[in-house]
């Protein structure tokens, strides 16, 4: 069994009860089931740094993770060592520690080389600035991507479908199988007529074979609808999901979400008011890579969706393009 943060947050706060009476580390080792690693939550004295301590088998010997302004690592051996600083949140902290745990737990391969990939995660997320919550925009572009996921990619895909939402990862398109891929815009009920692309590969379909451009348009109620934490936690359950909860949590985090967090978004409540579907196709009003002179790169734009009546596909041909891109993955 994997701590929760509430058994961290107590471990923590027990040794600090309790301070010795000179300079030292203060340890307690967490029990975690089925993990083939010590793991150890210890407090320096006398600044009360809190750290985790983990010894495994499989500690990379030469891991890619620096210190931050956040954190800070020791390796030795078979140690890694991660240690917060002042600029972290004693409860944002401890939120890490539980989380690397599980991901510990559940990896496919080492703990060590799982405890390294997960940081790498936490590193990106914390430097978009993103510690205090997502932005308006940035939760309901997040609300636009799960609800996509939950009632069009994991019917189609199974448990590839978590693979394959690769927005959070900064990916050019935020849904992507051999053969085809789908960008999702998703905005408010008033700009329903337009979309904002936000650079010159979203809607290159060169070397994709079928892209979409899945806009939906959304009204925002303080009564009617789902919350992002409600649609998080809808997606989490579903069982194809579940089956790679670890992969699906990373994506998340990269996305900047964090239950920590999920208080302040549940005042907003999301309902989809229209998806329209749209084949990128020859002639269809976009930017490419291919269109640009030597040097000029970044470039954002508007797209009139008036303009795009003549490629709207319904979305039951989408679903038939979706499933044929899961054959073709598997063949």
């Amino acid at each position: 069994m994997t701590p929760a943060i509430a058994d961290v947050t107590r471990l923590f706060e027990e040794m600090q009860e309790s301070p010795p009476g000179s300079p030292g580390t203060r340890r307690r080792r967490l029990r975690t089931k089925d993990l083939s690693a010590e793991v150890y939550l210890e407090v320096d004295f006398p600044d009360r740094v809190r750290a985790l301590n983990v010894a495994a088998h499989d500690a990379p010997k030469a891991p890619r993770l620096t210190d931050t302004a956040e954190l800070r690592y020791t390796f030795e051996g078979r140690r890694i060592r991660v240690a917060a600083t002042s600029l972290v949140e004693t409860e944002m902290f401890n939120i890490l520690v539980a989380d690397l745990v599980l991901h510990m737990s559940a990896a496919p391969d080492g703990p060590g080389a799982a405890l390294v990939r997960r940081m790498a995660s936490w590193h990106r997320m914390l430097a978009a600035g993103l510690r205090t919550g997502l932005s308006a925009q940035a939760q309901l572009g997040l609300y636009g991507e799960l609800l996509v996921l939950r009632e069009l990619a994991i019917p189609a895909w199974g448990p590839a479908a978590v693979a394959a939402w690769v927005g959070p990862l900064r990916a050019d398109q935020d849904f992507r199988r051999p053969g085809m891929a789908v960008e999702v815009k998703c905005t408010g009920y008033r700009d329903a007529g337009r979309c904002r692309i936000s650079n010159e590969a979203q809607l290159d379909a060169d070397g994709i074979g079928y892209l979409v451009l899945m806009h939906q348009s959304v009204r925002t109620s303080a009564t009617i609808g789902v919350s992002l934490p409600e649609l998080v936690d809808a997606v989490r359950a579903e069982s194809a999901v579940a089956s790679d909860a670890a992969l699906f949590e990373d994506r998340l985090l990269h996305a900047g979400w964090l239950d920590l967090h999920r208080e302040q978004y549940e005042r907003e409540r999301y309902e989809l008011a229209a998806r329209r579907c749209y084949h990128v196709g020859t002639g269809f009003p976009s930017i490419t890579r291919r269109q640009l002179p030597a040097g000029v790169s970044a470039v954002a734009y508007s797209v009139d969706l008036e303009e795009c009546r003549d490629y709207l596909v319904p979305q039951t041909d989408l679903v038939q393009h979706l499933a044929s891109a899961d054959l073709g993955a598997t063949q």
